[in-house]
């Protein structure tokens, strides 16, 4: 529990950090983490099977912080997407994170869910690479996404228990939100 007390501590100071260098969609991404562990510490949004648990509070604040992290990735695109396109990204990445949610909560068909989860992924990275991104911020965010299906997958599996899969998560929000708000800054 002191490791999502220090996450606390850490996606505040960034919050204040990003805020400070004029990065105000970061701002509000770390703030978002920063309730979400809040509300991961406080036990809050627990939801346990008898097969698997985790908390629906992670999977809330992951469909609130992603589309920003993703229209921050699109705007450093060479070729300005249509709203259209931006709307398709960003369901495509909703549908992702709730098509996640599912393994959980239906253990006879985690792995359809699983599988559908990831072909959202893979078409979300298509569709964002069609566009042109800049390389750096493109294979930086992707190549950390590409991490949560390996981690939920070893937690599915049985090979990881909660304790790791939290860990895992907890590091991964990291580097894929405060590591990607700092490539901004440079």
């Amino acid at each position: 529990m002191q490791i999502y007390l220090l996450s606390i501590i850490l996606f505040f100071s960034f919050s204040i950090i990003f805020s400070y260098k004029k990065l105000y969609l970061f701002s509000l991404i770390s703030m978002i983490a920063m309730t979400t562990y809040t509300l991961i510490f406080l036990n809050i949004g627990d939801i346990s099977h008898s097969y698997r648990s985790d908390y629906i509070t992670r999977f809330i604040g992951w469909s609130m912080s992603t589309p920003l992290l993703l229209l921050m990735l699109i705007s450093s695109c060479k070729i300005k997407p249509s709203n259209h396109q931006i709307i398709s990204i960003i369901m495509l990445d909703i549908l992702m994170i709730y098509s996640g949610y599912y393994t959980l909560i239906d253990n006879e068909n985690k792995w359809i869910y699983f599988s559908l989860s990831s072909y959202f992924f893979l078409f979300l990275i298509f569709s964002i690479y069609q566009l042109k991104p800049k390389n750096l911020l493109f294979i930086y965010l992707f190549m950390i996404w590409s991490v949560y299906p390996i981690i939920f997958a070893l937690y599915q599996s049985n090979i990881i228990n909660r304790y790791y899969y939290d860990i895992s998560i907890l590091i991964s929000d990291f580097i894929s939100k405060l590591g990607f708000g700092c490539l901004f800054l440079v």
